[in-house]
């Protein structure tokens, strides 16, 4: 197909039709960025007012992560130290499993956080296919998408937790963590 004029009204967006992986990683972080606006419109801004403070500084970084494989890079060291200074303290707030693994679950705002956590996860696989097609992906994006996620588990649980709703803990046969756990029998 040939390229259309970002002008067209046929065209969503002009690298749409190209064959590497780079407008997969730029249509993903646009995702992203709409699913985080779904978190802040799930929460209460009375409520949480700090949370939604840094979502909506999360959307923006993550906008400016778009742009980051085919254009300049748009997130810094200082960026990834913000948003591990936001993981520790999300991580102070939300309830802990026992087990260490947690089914998603709880309010729609928690859920939806899920949900990005997830998209972050995919993104890093872009980006990493993007890398094995012979572009260049700073190491400091595949690091701020890794947080991100991280932070996004963390942030459902704290809203689960603020909300009165208790985390649903999973044993998993695969990866035993604790004692009480042995691993499966081979072949299970």
């Amino acid at each position: 197909m040939k390229y259309r004029s970002v002008t067209d009204v046929r065209c969503a967006y002009p690298f749409l039709y190209d064959e590497d992986s780079r407008s997969d990683f730029e249509v993903l972080s646009d995702q992203i960025t709409v699913e985080i606006a779904m978190v802040i419109a799930l929460l209460q801004e009375s409520s949480y007012a700090e949370l939604i403070q840094d979502l909506r500084l999360f959307q923006e970084k993550t906008m400016d992560l778009n742009g980051s494989v085919r254009g300049r890079i748009g997130v810094s060291e200082e960026d990834l130290a913000h948003a591990i200074n936001r993981y520790d303290h999300y991580k102070g707030m939300a309830q802990k499993s026992d087990s260490g693994f947690v089914l998603p679950s709880g309010s729609p705002g928690a859920l939806s956080a899920h949900r990005v956590r997830g998209m972050f996860k995919a993104l890093v696989r872009v980006m990493r296919r993007v890398e094995a097609e012979g572009f260049t992906v700073a190491p400091v994006l595949f690091d701020y998408a890794n947080v991100m996620s991280n932070v996004f588990f963390v942030v459902a649980g704290a809203i689960n937790f603020s909300e009165g709703e208790k985390p649903i803990p999973y044993e998993s046969r695969n990866y035993p963590i604790s004692p009480k756990s042995p691993p499966p029998p081979p072949g299970e």
